[in-house]
C-alpha cells in the first residue's frame, strides 16, 4: 500500500529488527498510522527524497520504537509544536484535513505509548512511536486470518474519492483482493465513466467538490443501474445526522483494507437479500 501512496522518485528503506520484542496494538490501526505517516512524508518531499522506516527494541524502557524519518523540508519549531493538534495543518485548502497527525497521536497515547518528533527546516522530520513491551507470547493468527471472508473473484469497482491518497489506498486493497478498479475524484467524473462501462461495485466517498457529492451520485447510479452494489465512504457525520437515507453501506474513515472488505460483503449480503422474493 505504500507503494501506491508514495510517488516515483522517493525512494524507501527499511531498517527492521527480526527480533522485535511483542507488543499489543491493533494491527489494522497501526497500519493506517503508518500510512498517514508515509503520506506526511512524501508531502514534504515535493522533489524526492528518501523515506526510512526503522523497528527496534529499547532495552533502557523495554519498549518497541517505530521510526519513521524523511529528507523533507523540515518543520519550524513553532509549526512542529503543533503538527499533532486535530485539523492543524499547513497544506493548501483542499490538499489535506490536518487529521492525519493527530489520528496518530491518539491511537499511540490510546494505548498508553509516547511519541516524540524531531524537525528542523531543511532537515527532514523524524517520527517515532514508542510502544511497552507485553508479556505475552505472540499468537499465531495466520489459522485465523485463513478462515476470513473473500470477496468474490473479478469484481469491478469504481473508487471516486477527491483525495488521491483514499483513492491509491482503497484500490490497493481492492486489486490485492483479485478485484479491477477504475478511479474518480469527483461525481461528475464519476458519472461520465458510469455512462460508458458497467461496475459491480460503487466505492465513493460522501463529501467531494462539485455539484454533485457521494450520495447523489449513488442514487443517480442506482437509478440506472440497480443491481450495483454501493459503498460510501465519509470521516464525516453531519449529512447522515440530518437523517438523510444512504444508498448502500456506509464506511467510516479511516479505515483498512480489513475494513473495506467487510464493508464491500456487507452491501453485498444486504443486495441479495433485497433481491429475494417476499
Amino acid at each position: 500500500m505504500l507503494t501506491h501512496s508514495l510517488r516515483e522518485n522517493i525512494v524507501v528503506k527499511f531498517d527492521l529488527d527480526p527480533h522485535l520484542w511483542p507488543v499489543r496494538v491493533d494491527a489494522d490501526q497501526l497500519q493506517i498510522a503508518l500510512i498517514n505517516l508515509a503520506v506526511n512524508a512524501r508531502d514534504a518531499m515535493p522533489d524526492g527524497g528518501v523515506l526510512r522506516i526503522k523497528s527496534e527494541n529499547i532495552p533502557s524502557t523495554s519498549e518497541v520504537c517505530l521510526t519513521v524519518s524523511d529528507t523533507g523540508v523540515g518543520m519550524s519549531p513553532e509549526v512542529a509544536a503543533r503538527v499533532f493538534e486535530p485539523f492543524f495543518t499547513t497544506k493548501e485548502v483542499g490538499k489535506g484535513t490536518g487529521l492525519g497527525l493527530a489520528q496518530v497521536h491518539g491511537f499511540v497515547h490510546q494505548l498508553g505509548g509516547r511519541l516524540t518528533l524531531d524537525s528542523a527546516p531543511g532537515q527532514g522530520t523524524t517520527v517515532s512511536l514508542f510502544f511497552s513491551r507485553s508479556p505475552e507470547q505472540l499468537e499465531d493468527k495466520s489459522a485465523k486470518d485463513q478462515s476470513l471472508p473473500q470477496m468474490p473473484a473479478g469484481l469491478s469497482v469504481l473508487v471516486v474519492d477527491d483525495n488521491p491518497d483514499i483513492v491509491a489506498l482503497a484500490t490497493a486493497a481492492l486489486e490485492e483482493q483479485g478485484c479491477t478498479t477504475r478511479q474518480a475524484h469527483t461525481g461528475a467524473d464519476a458519472m461520465h465513466i458510469l455512462r460508458e462501462a458497467s461496475f459491480d461495485v460503487l466505492l465513493t466517498d460522501i463529501v467531494m467538490p462539485g455539484a454533485m457529492d457521494g450520495i447523489a451520485l449513488a442514487k443517480t447510479a442506482k437509478a440506472s443501474a440497480p443491481d450495483m452494489v454501493t459503498v460510501l465512504m465519509t470521516g464525516y457525520s453531519e449529512r447522515l445526522e440530518n437523517g438523510e437515507r444512504i444508498e448502500g453501506e456506509l464506511l467510516l474513515k479511516p479505515f483498512s483494507s480489513r475494513d473495506l472488505t467487510a464493508a464491500l460483503l456487507r452491501a453485498m449480503r444486504k443486495v441479495t437479500v433485497e433481491r429475494q422474493p417476499a
